[in-house]
Parts: structure tokens; sequence; C-alpha cells
């Protein structure tokens, strides 16, 4: 019977010419942004690719240097975009694309693609991930208000329960039926992205993209059955056409728009974050209370040179055996990264417990799951660029390490500024390589959003057995 239950609401809702019109074009746009923004990938893949290639160039033609002056130099690394931004492009578009490496100063990722956009645009992106998340679930919810108000007003129900069809069964026919019709859009999207990625020679590259696709499919496949589950019940519980439209609207419209926004605002009023002037400007100040590379009469430089003179048994800079420069250097940097560390380990908690809260609020609002795990799934989530960040630090911090290191130990003397390394020396320094985090990093970090996805889930099967399920409440 349940069988024959879904059926027949194919059949009914493909009659329905504005639910099948709705259905095709949310189809048609699904195409759309799918294949749009796989271009949008592939563009910004090479463009990067092409940068950092060129960088790296550059470093490697920059003939005979002063190892500091190399560390001076410089280079730039770019934030590689996940393969999965074409289906949900996340915080990319926001944080950032490039990152300067240099010797004592730790600088933040900068050209963020918005920012050369205007502000109406930001707003009117059209990405497979929006459409997902906010369209799909609009046309359950109209599914399952045209599936119980139209038997309901032409009898149908009151003759399909005298028939002996249990309210239970009839309620779960309703909503996998709806759920399949979802499916089907969701099936569209992951075997078009499969698709692409395939062609490229991407899943073969990293089989973590495997895992990725079978994460969204499955994040989005159980936010479906929840909207169709928690549709019906509450197109079934209220008799009133009007009203039950309504509410199934309200639900809508608070949960992918309004409360996304109050949690925001609540989380970062909770915990404000400094702001980047702000943030810099602390930096700096703790900096100049500590070494400073370039003026030996600091006192902090003081007690580091009878610490090396001492450890040399020597009395004078000029006779040791190694160039103090470098020493010196490398001691601004330690004491240059544990400010960093202070700091951005500060940042990091407040945007830790900003996450933490949004979090919470997933028990309240579905979405806020479904819109963090998304995110999890397609590595373009905050966490991952954090991830990048400090990926990235490190190996300024060997970089930066190697060339005072070579200053110090490798045949000058202290004041020596003229003296060179080769270039071959410099171009065999490591390039960046950066390992984006597994799958199960990103989920692990998102254990609050799959509890609350599950509850959810739970709580809906759950209700579908109250004893107040009865036929006079359908009828």
């Amino acid at each position: 019977m349940l069988k024959q239950i879904i059926q027949n609401e194919w059949r009914i809702a493909w009659r329905e010419r504005q639910l099948s019109v709705l259905w095709l074009l949310i189809a048609a746009l699904l195409l759309f942004a799918t294949l749009s923004g796989w271009q949008n990938f592939q563009r910004i893949q090479h463009e990067r690719q092409e940068a950092a290639d060129l960088m790296r160039k550059k470093w490697e033609g920059q003939g005979a240097q002063n190892p500091h002056s190399s560390a001076h130099y410089g280079t730039y690394v770019f934030k590689p975009s996940s393969i999965l931004y074409f289906l949900d492009p996340g915080i990319d578009k926001f944080s950032g694309v490039s990152l300067r490496l240099e010797g004592h100063v730790q600088h933040g990722l900068a050209f963020a693609p918005a920012a050369e956009q205007s502000s109406l645009s930001r707003f009117g992106d059209l990405n497979t991930g929006l459409i997902l998340q906010v369209l799909v679930p609009l046309l359950l919810l109209f599914l399952a208000f045209n599936s119980v108000q139209r038997e309901r007003s032409s009898g149908s129900m009151r003759l399909l329960l005298a028939q002996g069809i249990s309210i239970r069964t009839l309620l779960w026919g309703k909503i996998l039926a709806n759920w399949s019709v979802s499916l089907v859009l969701l099936l569209l999207v992951v075997l078009l992205g499969l698709g692409l990625s395939f062609s490229q020679g991407q899943l073969t590259q990293n089989p973590d993209v495997w895992t990725r696709f079978g994460g969204l499919l499955l994040l989005y496949a159980v936010y479906y059955l929840i909207i169709g589950m928690l549709g019906i019940q509450l197109a079934a519980a209220v008799r009133q056409p009007a009203f039950g439209l309504l509410l199934l609207l309200g639900v809508w419209v608070s949960s992918s728009i309004v409360l996304p926004k109050m949690a925001s605002t609540w989380a970062e009023q909770r915990h404000p974050l400094l702001g980047i002037m702000q943030f810099n400007q602390q930096m700096r100040e703790e900096r100049e209370k500590g070494l400073n590379g370039h003026d030996p009469e600091d006192e902090r430089s003081k007690r580091f040179e009878q610490k090396i003179l001492a450890k040399y048994q020597v009395e004078k800079l000029s006779a040791l055996p190694i160039n103090y420069d470098g020493l010196l250097m490398q001691e601004d940097e330690y004491y240059g990264n544990a400010v960093w560390d202070k700091h951005f380990g500060k940042h990091y908690q407040n945007l830790q417990k900003q996450s933490q809260q949004l979090a919470l609020t997933s028990f309240v609002n579905p979405f806020q799951a479904l819109r963090n795990l998304s995110l999890a799934c397609a590595n373009t989530d905050l966490y991952q660029f954090l991830h990048f960040q400090k990926a990235a630090e490190m190996y300024r911090r060997d970089l930066i390490r190697g060339l005072n290191e070579k200053m110090a130990y490798g045949g000058s003397k202290t004041g020596d500024w003229e003296w060179k390394v080769s270039q071959k020396w410099l171009a065999e320094r490591p390039d960046f390589n950066y390992v984006p985090p597994a799958m199960g990093w990103s989920l692990q970090q998102r254990k609050t959003e799959i509890i609350a996805l599950a509850s959810w889930l739970l709580l809906l099967c759950a209700t579908l057995f109250l004893p107040w399920w009865k036929a006079a409440r359908l009828i």
C-alpha cells in the first residue's frame, strides 16, 4: 500500500501544472548554477596556480642575495580552491586569496574576490548550494501543503481512511513521495558534479573528493527528509488551508533567512572580534616591546648579545666565529612568532566560540546545521580557512629560519651585509605545498551540528507515532 501511495503522489504531482513547472524551473537553475560554478572554479584554479607559479619563478630568479634581503624580498602563496567550490563556495569569496610571506611580519590574506564587486552583486550570486538549501525545501513545503489539502478538500482523505489505510502509512507515503522528488534533484546535481570532476581527473587525483561528494549527498538527503516530515505533519495538523500555507511559508522564511541572521548577530555580540586595524596595531605594539633586529641597543638585544658572547667565550661580536646578525634576526622571529601565536590564538578562540554559538542554534533551526555541514563537506568553511592560514604561517617560519641560519652559520661574519648566497641555494628552498584537511577532520569540527540534525530526524520520526494522529484530525 505504501508503494501505491507514493506512485499516486507522483502522478498527481506531475499533473499539477504549477508544481511540475516549479520542479522543472529548479532543475534548470541547478543545472545552470552547477555548470557556471564549475567554469568559475576552473578559472579561479587556473588563475591562482598561474600566480603561484609566477611567484615561485620570481623567487628562484632573484639572483645571488644576502639571506636577510631575501627574507624581506619574500614571496606570495595563494589559497587553493576546494574542488567542491563549484557546489558550495562558502566563505572563499570573502576570505582573501593571497598571503604575503616575509621576515619580521605576518600578513593576513588579501584580495578577496567580493571586494572587487558591488554590494548588490554580493547578495545576488546564484550557486548550487543556495538553491539546494533554500529553493528545494520551499518546493518540498509546497508539495506537502498540496498533498494534504488536495485530498482533504476533495474528500479523498476520508475515503482512503475508510478503506482501512492507517494514518501513519498515509503520512509516510506522502513524506516518502515528496522526499523522492527532492532526491531526484539532488542526484542530478551530484551525478553532474561527479561527471565534471571525473572529466578533469580530480576524482583519481584526490580520493577524498569521493568521500566529500558522498557526505554532501547523505547530508542533503537527511535534511530533505526532515523538511518533508515537518511539512507533511504541519500541513496535516492545520485544517484551515490559508493558515496552513501561511504557517509553512513562515517556517521557510524564518528558518532560511530570519533565524540565521539573528543567530549570527547574537554570536557576534556575545564574542566580538577585533577589527583588522586594531588587531594589527596590538600586534605591532607588542612586537615593538621585544627584539628589534635592526636596533642592537635594544634591551632584549643586549641580553641576547651577552648570552651569545658567553656561549662562545669571547668578549666582542667581531670575535665570534659566526654571524651574530643572523642569530639576532632569528631571535626576533622567535619573539614575533610568540606574539602572533598569542594574538592569533585569542582571535581563533573567539571565532571558535562564535562557531559553537551558531552550532547550538542548530537544535532550534536545522537549516543552520545544514549550512555549516555543507560548508564542512565542501571544505569551504571557516575552519578550512584557518587551517590554510596556519599552514602558510608554519611554512613562513621554516623559510625565514632557514635564511637566518644560513646567514648565521653559512660562513659570513658579523656586520658583513654584503655577503650573499647563490641563486642555486635560494632556488632549492622548498616551495609551499598546502595539503587540505581530510573529510574526517572537517566533520570533527562539526559534531554539534551532526548531533542536532540527528536529533531533528529522530524527533520528527517520533512525532508520527504520537496518539493524537487520528482520523478526525486529518479529515
